[in-house]
């Protein structure tokens, strides 16, 4: 699904390495990164909420905007190919597979184990039950109808189920809407290029603006709707129906579209249409400072639209790390510094991270494993949480996400092209 870059020049043959293969440089390094910061986010929320409260470790969880950005840009770019250029657009069916195979093995395991075995899910909403310090709220479900809901990532939308089971589960059920949508859109734009003179490139970029539109929409809608109310939080994590508003693909369908204009970007400067300047670099940490410092007035003057904003610099920080190093084509510093082992691993094992954090969190805690509210118990809480999520997302990762990825539709095709007999070269004469 990704693409790859070809760097030149003599200094940088690791890097040609690296991006000869099916891959970004960076991109796996990122994710590992960001899961980590998840982690930390997560555990301090729970565990140290004086450091918290002096350190404004929460903000950093308006990263998993980054997650959505990503998301995006590698999704599309089989829709952006067939669009712009002369290929046959992707098969809905096999779409459908490839994603499902991608979120439901991990997403199942994960919850069965957590439910079932650990009884460490949060059996009522999160927001409104948990205490910090503790495990109160958890435990395990078995009520049929939720249990069902739980299953097929339902339950978010119903005010009894959101913050529910494995309860950052929410941005799964928003990432599941997104790949409903995509090929909707794409289908779209992919009819209209005979029938229309718009140039192909900016019709590829009809997506990201409808859903640019839409999430704005949706957030100022969000605004307009808010209850009166003590605990204005409640309203946007609590079990409440404008909760579950605030945590669906209506609000959050903007941050997708920012990966979706960085993969048309990204593409036309793979395929010769622009080119990778230092003026177009320059532009894009503009957009980054300038986006950073925009989420922080967001978060003072309009929280709502902190995401979108911060969607902004999502996208152009993505570009900055994937667009080949002007003129010698290389790949830029910041994806090579990305690219280390140990990051690129954490970006393999990301989505199970995710999954499986939050039990982790709440079995140390009933466990009494954790630390004090201090800067060495924030630390110790955090590598804590962080190495056995680390060894149960290890285990996930091969024995469930790797041989669920392999049944993919497109891998055994691959599989099938490789072991196929080749037909003889003609003997040279």
């Amino acid at each position: 699904m990704t693409s790859t870059i070809s760097p030149r020049g003599p200094r940088h043959s690791a890097s040609k390495a690296a991006a000869a293969g099916n891959r970004l440089p960076g991109l796996e390094g990122t994710r590992g990164l960001l899961a980590a910061m998840v982690v930390l986010v997560h555990t301090t929320l729970l565990l140290t909420p004086g450091v918290l409260e002096a350190t404004k470790l929460g903000y950093l969880g308006n990263l998993i905007v980054f997650f959505h950005v990503m998301s995006a840009f590698f999704i599309y770019m089989p829709y952006l190919s067939a669009i712009v250029e002369e290929r046959k657009f992707p098969g809905t069916g096999e779409y459908a597979i490839n994603r499902a195979l991608r979120v439901f093995p991990a997403y199942l395991t994960a919850f069965l184990v957590s439910n079932f075995i650990f009884q460490a899910v949060y059996v009522q909403n999160a927001y409104d039950a948990s205490a910090t310090r503790s495990d109160q709220g958890s435990g395990m479900i078995t009520d049929p109808v939720q249990l069902l809901l739980q299953l097929t990532l339902l339950h978010n939308y119903f005010p009894t189920g959101l913050q529910t089971g494995l309860n950052p589960s929410w941005t799964l059920t928003m990432e599941i809407a997104f790949y409903a949508i995509l090929p909707l859109l794409s289908l779209g734009c992919y009819a209209l290029r005979k029938r229309t003179r718009i140039n192909r490139w900016l019709l590829a970029l009809l997506p990201a603006f409808f859903l640019l539109a839409l999430g704005v929409a949706g957030r100022t809608f969000a605004v307009m709707t808010t209850p009166d109310s003590d605990n204005p939080l409640h309203h946007e994590w609590g079990a409440s129906w404008h909760a579950v508003l605030a945590r669906s693909f209506l609000l959050w369908c903007d941050n997708f579209a920012f990966g979706l204009a960085a993969a048309v970007l990204f593409l036309a400067v793979k395929r010769g249409k622009l080119a990778s300047t230092p003026r177009m670099r320059a532009l894009m940490l503009l957009l980054v400072v300038l986006g950073v410092g925009a989420t922080g007035a967001a978060i003072l003057l309009q929280s709502h639209y902190v995401a979108t904003v911060l969607s902004v610099a999502s996208g152009a920080a993505l570009l900055l790390i994937v667009l080949p190093t002007p003129g010698s084509g290389a790949v830029p510093w910041i994806a090579r510094a990305l690219d280390v082992k140990p990051l690129k691993y954490l970006g393999d094992i990301s989505l199970s991270i995710y999954l499986w954090h939050y039990p982790v969190l709440l079995l140390v805690t009933r466990w009494k494993l954790i630390g004090p509210d201090s800067y060495l118990g924030a630390l110790w809480n955090f590598g804590l949480v962080l190495g056995i999520t680390i060894v149960l997302s290890v285990l996930s990762y091969h024995f469930v996400e790797l041989p669920a990825m392999k049944l993919r539709p497109r891998n055994k095709k691959a599989r099938a092209a490789a072991a196929a007999p080749r037909e003889p070269e003609p003997a040279a004469k």
